[in-house]
C-alpha cells in the first residue's frame, strides 16, 4: 500500500513538473544517446548526400495487380465441390448454394486463388513446380500490397512478409529460366511480371560516401580542366584569326618589295637561304 502510493506521489510530481525536472528531482539518471552520422559535405563545391532508399516493394515487377477476380467465378461451385460430375445436373438452387458467391470469404478467396494458378499449372494436382510456386507468390504479394500500403504501413511482420515472398518469387524465376527458358517466358507472360537476369559475373558496386566524394572530385576537377581547355582553344581561334591577317600582309608587302627591286628567282634563294626574308 505503501509502495503505490509512493509510487503515485512520484507520477502526479511527474505530471506537474515535467519529465526531465522530475528525474532531477528524485535523483532518476538521465540516460543519452548518441548516433553517429557523417556530417553533410561542406568543403567542396558540390552537393552530395547518401541515395535515398528503394522501395523494393513497390519495384516487385508486377505490371499490374490483377489476381484473377471476375464475376464468372462467383457463379461457379466451391472449391471442394468444383469436381464433382453431380453438381452439373443439381437444380440451379442448389448450384447456388454450393457457388462460391455463397461462400465464406476464405473460401471465395481459395476459390480465387485456385482459377489464378490455373492460368500456368500443367494439371490440377500440380504443387510443385515453379510455375506454381511462382504463381502463388503473386498471388499473395498483388492481394497484399494495396493492404500493407493502406493499413499496414508501419507493420515490420507483414513488410518482411512481402520483402520475403518477392526475393524467394525472384530465385524460382531465375531457376525456371535456367531449366526452361521457354517456360520462363510464358510465365512471365501470363503473369505479367517483369523480371531480367543480373549481368554475369558483374555486381554492382557499393556505393559508400569515400569513392562517391573522390569519383565527384575527379569529374569535377576533369570538368574545370576541359573547360579551361576550351577557353584557351577559343583565345587560340582569335588568335589564329590575328596571325592570319599579319601573316597575309607581310607576304603581300614581301611581294611588292621583290616586284619593286627587281629580284630575280636565284637572288630570292639566296636571300631565304640566308634568312634575310623569311
Amino acid at each position: 500500500m505503501l509502495r503505490q502510493t509512493f509510487y503515485r506521489a512520484i507520477l502526479m510530481e511527474k505530471a506537474k513538473l515535467g519529465t526531465r525536472r522530475a528525474n532531477a528531482l528524485f535523483e532518476v539518471p538521465v540516460r543519452y544517446t548518441r548516433t553517429f552520422r557523417y556530417p553533410k559535405v561542406t568543403y567542396l563545391p558540390f552537393d552530395w548526400d547518401y541515395p535515398p532508399k528503394k522501395d523494393y516493394i513497390d519495384l516487385s515487377g508486377d505490371r499490374t495487380m490483377d489476381i484473377g477476380f471476375t464475376k464468372d467465378v462467383l457463379k461457379r461451385p466451391k472449391l471442394p465441390f468444383s469436381r464433382l460430375p453431380e453438381i452439373d445436373e443439381a437444380p440451379e438452387e442448389m448450384k447456388k448454394i454450393f457457388s462460391v458467391e455463397f461462400a465464406s470469404y476464405s473460401d471465395q478467396r481459395k476459390s480465387i486463388k485456385d482459377e489464378f494458378l490455373n492460368r500456368v499449372r500443367r494439371h490440377p494436382y500440380d504443387t510443385e513446380s515453379f510455375e506454381y510456386k511462382i504463381a502463388r507468390d503473386t498471388f499473395f504479394i498483388r492481394s497484399f500490397k494495396e493492404v500493407y500500403k493502406t493499413s499496414f504501413k508501419k507493420s515490420k511482420v507483414w513488410k518482411v512478409k512481402l520483402l520475403e515472398a518477392i526475393s524467394r518469387r525472384n530465385k524460382q524465376l531465375k531457376q525456371l529460366g535456367r531449366y526452361d527458358f521457354e517456360r520462363y517466358e510464358f510465365v512471365k507472360q501470363v503473369l505479367e511480371i517483369e523480371h531480367s537476369y543480373a549481368p554475369l559475373e558483374r555486381t554492382a558496386p557499393k556505393v559508400t560516401r569515400k569513392s562517391e566524394l573522390r569519383r565527384l572530385t575527379t569529374e569535377h576537377a576533369e570538368k574545370i580542366k576541359q573547360d579551361k581547355l576550351t577557353a584557351y582553344h577559343e583565345k587560340l581561334k582569335i588568335l589564329q584569326k590575328e596571325f592570319e591577317v599579319e601573316k597575309r600582309e607581310a607576304e603581300e608587302f614581301i611581294v611588292r618589295e621583290i616586284a619593286e627591286l627587281k629580284l630575280t628567282d636565284e637572288e630570292v634563294k639566296s636571300l631565304e637561304y640566308e634568312r634575310k626574308i623569311f
